[in-house]
C-alpha cells in the first residue's frame, strides 16, 4: 500500500508495507510493518512484530513487541521495544529497551534498557536509566547515568554516574561518580568521586565491536 493517513483507529495484519504512514488515533498491527518512507505517530500505535522504518516522528505512544529498524528516529512520546537499531536517534520523550543499537544519539528525555553507540550526548538534566556504551559520551550539566562505559567522555557540571569506566575520562566540576573505573588517564575538576581504579580493560567496551554488523542490518540510505 502506498499511503495511510488517518485520525481514526485502524487494525491491520501483517506482514504489511507502506510508502508513507500518518497516524494520529490508534493504530494496531499484527505482524511485521515496513515503511519505506516517513511514519508520523501522535496517537497510539501497536506492533506484535518487528517495525522497519526509514523516518520516524512519534509523540504519542508506541508499543513493539520486537524489533524496531530505522534509519532516523525521533522519540518525543514514548516508545517501548525489545530491541533498536536506529542510525540517527533522538529521544525528547522516553524509550525503553532491552538493548538499542545507533551511529549517533542524543538523549534530552529518559532513556531505560542498554544503549550502544558511536556517539552519545545526554542534554541537561536528562537520564539514562541502565547502561551507555559508547565511543564517544557527552553527559551535559545535571544528567543522571546509572553506568557509562566510554572510550572518551566528557561530563560537565553536577553530572552524576553511578558507575563509570573510560579510557580516557574529562569530570567537570562538582561531577559525582560513584565508582570510577579508567584505562589510561582521568582529569577532575573538583569532582566527587568515591572509589577510582586504574584497569587494564574494559570488556563492556568490547560490545562497539557488534555496532558495524547491528547498523548494516538498517539498509535505508
Amino acid at each position: 500500500m502506498s499511503e495511510i493517513k488517518a485520525a481514526g483507529s485502524i487494525r491491520l495484519k501483517g506482514p504489511i508495507e507502506f510508502n508513507n504512514l500518518d497516524i494520529g488515533g490508534s493504530l494496531k498491527v499484527e505482524g511485521d510493518l515496513t515503511v519505506n518512507g516517513e511514519f508520523r505517530s501522535g496517537g497510539s500505535v501497536v506492533v506484535d512484530g518487528n517495525l522497519r522504518v526509514n523516518k520516524m516522528k512519534s509523540g504519542g505512544s508506541v508499543k513493539i513487541s520486537g524489533t524496531l529498524i530505522a534509519n532516523e528516529l525521533a522519540a518525543g512520546g514514548s516508545i517501548s521495544m525489545a530491541t533498536g537499531v536506529v542510525r540517527e536517534l533522538d529521544v525528547g520523550g522516553s524509550l525503553t529497551a532491552d538493548t538499542t543499537y545507533a551511529d549517533r544519539a542524543r538523549i534530552s528525555g529518559t532513556f531505560k534498557g542498554v544503549l550502544i553507540a558511536r556517539s552519545v550526548v545526554v542534554e541537561k538534566k536528562s537520564k539514562i536509566k541502565g547502561r551507555v556504551i559508547a565511543g564517544r559520551l557527552l553527559l551535559k550539566k545535571k544528567t543522571e547515568v546509572d553506568e557509562a562505559y566510554a572510550v572518551e567522555l566528557e561530563a560537565e557540571r553536577e553530572a552524576e554516574v553511578g558507575k563509570l569506566a573510560c579510557v580516557k575520562c574529562l569530570l567537570g566540576r562538582g561531577v559525582w561518580v560513584g565508582l570510577l573505573l579508567y584505562k589510561e588517564s582521568y582529569e577532575a575538576d573538583k569532582a566527587e568521586i568515591d572509589r577510582v581504579e586504574k584497569v587494564g580493560e574494559i570488556p563492556e567496551l568490547e560490545r562497539l565491536r557488534e555496532l558495524e554488523e547491528e547498523l548494516s542490518k538498517i539498509g535505508f540510505k
